[in-house]
């Protein structure tokens, strides 16, 4: 193999590792946030609470979102077994997209009569709440509320990404290897 295969081979295998360790993928919004801690989130917003999404209708300018609360820290009573929340109708204008069915960890904030939520409200899916929800601690069940989501989610928490960064490393080593091996000379 001549030389300029094997440059080309290793500034190709560098490029490759590069490109996997900063190009972890970040979704990006026309509408921009600042970011904030989660002790920020929690103090900016008249409600918090974790829930289902039990039904989504479409209202002038966004949607009208229906909760199952599991659990809340601020802003509901006892007798909030059920919340209904407005967001932007897309995330270009700050709406917070909801699924049907899904499960989060939710911050809003009163905006007139009715609690409203949006993209950069520190809102998320329970599934990558753990952290946060081990800072918030048990929280309130209220009296109404049904709760079907796993009780540990609530006080464990998990660390942030840890098979992404073992799968990086991973790669990374893979490609340290096979540059080695690519420069590395036959003995002649």
């Amino acid at each position: 193999m001549t030389a300029a295969i094997r440059v080309t081979f290793v500034v190709l295998a560098a490029a490759v590792c590069m490109s996997l360790l900063t190009g972890i993928p970040h979704p990006s919004y026309a509408c921009s946030c600042a970011q904030r801690s989660q002790e920020e989130y929690f103090y900016s917003s008249d409600a918090v609470f974790a829930g289902r999404v039990v039904e989504i209708n479409q209202v002038p300018g966004g949607y009208g979102v229906v909760f199952e609360v599991y659990r809340y820290w601020k802003g509901l009573s006892e007798n909030d077994g059920a919340v209904s929340v407005l967001t932007g109708r897309y995330e270009a204008s700050c709406g917070y997209t909801f699924e049907e069915g899904g499960e989060y960890l939710t911050y809003a904030s009163r905006g007139g009569i009715s609690l409203e939520v949006g993209l950069c409200g520190g809102t998320q899916p329970l599934t990558f709440a753990g952290n946060e929800l081990a800072v918030l601690g048990a929280g309130t069940v209220p009296s109404g509320s049904a709760v079907s989501a796993d009780p540990d989610l609530f006080t464990t928490a998990r660390p942030p990404d840890v098979v992404l960064i073992a799968i990086v490393a991973a790669i990374a080593s893979l490609s340290a290897g096979l540059a080695a091996l690519i420069i590395k000379k036959p003995k002649r």
